[in-house]
């Protein structure tokens, strides 16, 4: 298959490209700021073009993707001095992907985050999202791009709602911030209150599924329990 992993790519997007490598799938990587990927297999193609410009789908069209997985900023990413965040130009990313699936891709992935919970009670699928963040909002707004373009152009897309993601490729980010504090002082400062709730999932974990997802083709009979799946 051809895979396209675009969007704010970090520590999952490698990872998953290597697996998904392995099986001989051609991996597409294409983001802004490639420079810090570290994936080295004659199976994956790195591009380095800012997704949000309209050369974008240009450059990649003569692929002709099975499937894309498009990574939004997630809270990992947020407070890494690296990381520029243009919230604006995060929609015009996601909708370049959108309108490049729409030239045959079989499924998208939006890979979303909890933070589009805030203040909802219950995070569970049926909860309504009450976004407090700019970001948490942001990511609610993309959610509401991808469901238009499912009604508006019968795309098979799901979204991915994953709480905080590590692991051991980790090197940024606040998680991997507060280890190195913990290193140097003895001490780690989590900010909050004692009524935040903190969620963390394993980059393996992520990926398992995600190539799971991929790899294998559901029936039509299936489809159901797949999106209720996917929207962890």
């Amino acid at each position: 298959m051809n895979i396209l992993i675009t969007g704010n790519l970090s520590m999952i997007a490698a990872v998953l490209a290597k697996r998904l490598a392995r099986d001989k799938n051609r991996v597409v990587l294409a983001s802004r700021d490639t420079s810090d990927l570290n994936v080295k297999s004659h199976n994956v193609v790195v591009h380095s073009v800012n997704p949000a410009d309209p050369i974008f789908r240009d450059v990649l069209a003569s692929y002709k993707f099975d499937v894309i997985v498009f990574f939004s900023t997630r809270e990992e990413m947020l407070g890494d001095p690296k990381e520029e965040i243009h919230f604006g130009q995060q929609l015009d990313v996601l909708r370049n992907a959108l309108e490049l699936s729409k030239s045959g891709a079989r499924r998208f992935f939006y890979i979303s985050s909890t933070e589009v919970y805030g203040k909802a009670l219950n995070l569970a699928e049926i909860s309504e999202p009450q976004p407090v963040s700019i970001n948490g909002y942001n990511l609610h707004t993309g959610e509401k791009y991808c469901k238009l373009y499912q009604d508006e152009f019968d795309l098979n897309i799901f979204i991915l709602r994953l709480p905080y993601v590590y692991g051991s490729e980790e090197m940024g980010g606040a998680l991997f911030r507060l280890i190195t504090e913990g290193v140097l002082t003895g001490r780690v400062l989590f900010s909050g209150s004692p009524e935040t709730t903190c969620g963390f999932l394993h980059v393996d974990d992520v990926v398992v599924f995600l190539k799971q997802v991929i790899d294998e083709e559901r029936s039509e009979e299936h489809t159901s329990e797949l999106q209720s799946l996917a929207r962890i």
